[in-house]
C-alpha cells in the first residue's frame, strides 16, 4: 500500500500523490510483540509505508519504522498503538528532497520458491534459472512478497503446484483472487497452474498497480480484474440471474484466493462457499495470530473441511476445502 526507506526489508509500499512531495515525513519507530502487525494495519489506514528496523541488538525486540506524512503522529495512529501494546520508541522528521518510493524500490530483493521467484521489475534476472518469474513492480497494491500474508499464499500455490504436477487429480481450470491488490496471487496462480481468473480490486491506486503487474507478466487475456467490492459485485449481480463476469466459465473456481483482515473473511464466508466449486480449494490469510481461537470459533458457518493451518511471524494463513456433496444442506 505505500512507499518508504528500507533498512532491512520492504512491508508495504504506496505511490504517492504530487502535493505530498512538497511536505516532510515523520518516521516513528515502534516497538513491541505485534508491532508488524501493527504497522500493516498503519500503512492500510493511510501511513505512508514501513520497514522493519536494524537495531542490531539495541533493542531486545523488533522494531518497525512507520512513516507518516507531515510532522505530527496521526491521533487514531496513537490510540492504535497502545491498544494493541505497542511502544513508540523514537520520531524523526525526514526531508521533503527524499522520494522514499524510489528509495523503496531500490532496495527490494526477490523472493525463491521451489517452482517460482517474485522478481522486482528492473532487476536483473538469473537467466540460468528454471524457475518461473513473477514480475511485480512495487506501487499502491499490498502484495510485493516481502510481507508473512502474501508469503504464505504464494508459498501454498507453489506446493500444490509440484504435489499435483503430475498427479491423478484433475487439473485447476480458473481461480478467483478477492482484494487482489498488487496482483501477485493472481500471477503466480495464472504462472503455476496455467490457469485465468478473475481478480476483485475496489481501491482505484491498487487497480492502477496490478493491471501494470499483469501487463508486466503478459497476461492482460489470462486474468480479467474487476475494479469493484466483491460481494456486492458477486451477490448484486446473482439477484439479477447473472454473474459480473462476461464468461459462465469463470463462475465457480476450484481455487480462492483471499488476503484480507479477519472481519471481512467472516463477512464473505458463505459468499466463498456458495461460490467455490466441490472439492475446491479456499485459501485465506490476513489473520493474527492472537485471533486463532476467535477465529477457529466465527469462521465456521459452513461445512468446510480445513486442510492445514500455516504461521509466519505473528500472521497466520489457512486453507479449506469445499465438500464435493454440501454436508450443510442435507442436514
Amino acid at each position: 500500500m505505500v512507499s518508504n526507506t528500507a533498512p532491512i526489508s520492504l512491508l508495504l509500499i504506496r505511490k504517492f500523490v504530487s502535493d505530498m512531495k512538497s511536505q516532510n515525513t515523520l518516521a516513528v519507530r515502534i516497538a513491541g510483540e505485534l508491532s508488524e502487525a501493527i504497522a500493516y494495519h498503519l500503512v492500510s489506514e493511510g501511513a505512508l509505508g514501513s520497514s522493519l528496523t536494524d537495531d542490531e541488538g539495541a533493542l531486545p525486540e523488533q522494531t518497525v519504522t512507520v512513516y507518516f506524512l507531515g510532522e505530527e503522529i496521526p491521533e487514531k495512529a496513537r490510540e492504535y498503538i497502545d491498544g494493541y501494546g505497542g511502544r513508540i520508541v523514537d520520531q524523526t522528521l525526514l526531508s521533503s528532497d527524499v522520494d522514499y518510493v524510489r528509495e523503496s524500490q531500490a532496495q527490494w530483493f526477490p523472493i525463491h520458491f521451489p517452482s517460482c521467484q517474485i522478481v522486482p521489475f528492473g532487476k536483473e534476472q538469473d537467466s540460468s534459472s528454471s524457475l518461473v518469474s513473477l514480475l511485480i513492480k512495487p506501487g499502491s497494491g499490498f502484495g510485493t512478497g516481502h510481507h508473512h500474508t502474501t508469503k504464505m499464499l504464494v508459498g501454498y500455490l507453489d506446493r500444490l503446484c509440484r504435489h499435483r504436477s503430475g498427479g491423478s487429480e484433475p487439473p485447476f481450470s480458473h481461480f478467483w483472487d478477492i482484494g487482489a491488490g498488487s496482483a501477485l496471487l493472481s500471477i503466480a496462480a495464472t504462472a503455476l497452474f496455467d490457469i485465468p481468473g478473475v481478480a476483485w480490486e475496489c481501491d482505484p491506486l491498487a487497480v492502477e498497480n496490478a493491471q501494470e503487474n499483469i501487463a508486466l507478466n503478459d497476461m492482460q487475456d489470462r486474468i480479467r480484474l474487476i475494479p469493484d467490492f466483491f460481494r456486492e459485485s458477486v451477490e448484486g449481480s446473482e439477484e439479477q440471474g447473472s454473474l459480473p463476469l462476461s464468461r459462465k466459465s469463470e463462475a465457480s473456481p476450484e481455487i480462492i484466493l483471499s488476503n484480507l483482515y479477519s472481519t471481512l473473511h467472516y463477512e464473505f464466508e458463505e459468499t466463498y462457499f456458495r461460490s467455490l466449486a466441490p472439492d475446491g480449494l479456499l485459501l485465506l490469510s490476513g489473520v493474527m495470530a492472537e485471533e486463532h481461537e476467535e477465529f477457529s470459533r466465527t469462521f465456521g458457518k459452513c461445512s468446510w473441511q480445513r486442510v492445514s493451518v500455516l504461521r509466519s511471524g505473528a500472521w497466520l494463513a489457512f486453507v479449506f476445502q469445499k465438500p464435493s456433496i454440501d454436508i450443510q444442506s442435507n442436514r
